[in-house]
């Protein structure tokens, strides 16, 4: 059998070209990828799609502001939990 080589970086530029020159594959959130398009890349969609857990992050033990109050409860509206 294949052993894989696990690889984790947090700059999606450097797994983008990684890919596009043919060193591996990636999994990345779909709408990472539309955001550095690359010609030699496509998408191949996984089946069962894969849930993607998304959080809010913001500085630690720091005030929330009005408005980051508001845009919290602007997507928890549009997205709500299951």
């Amino acid at each position: 059998g294949l052993e894989p080589n696990i690889l984790r970086t947090a700059r999606l530029e450097t797994i983008i070209s990684a890919v596009a020159e043919g060193e591996g594959l990636s999994l990345i959130p779909k709408s990472n990828l539309g955001l550095f398009r690359h010609d030699g890349i496509t998408a191949a969609a996984l089946c069962p799609p894969i849930p993607l857990n998304v959080v809010l992050a913001k500085k630690k033990n720091s005030r929330t502001s009005r408005a980051q109050a508001e845009f919290l409860q602007y997507i928890q509206r549009i997205f709500p939990q299951s």
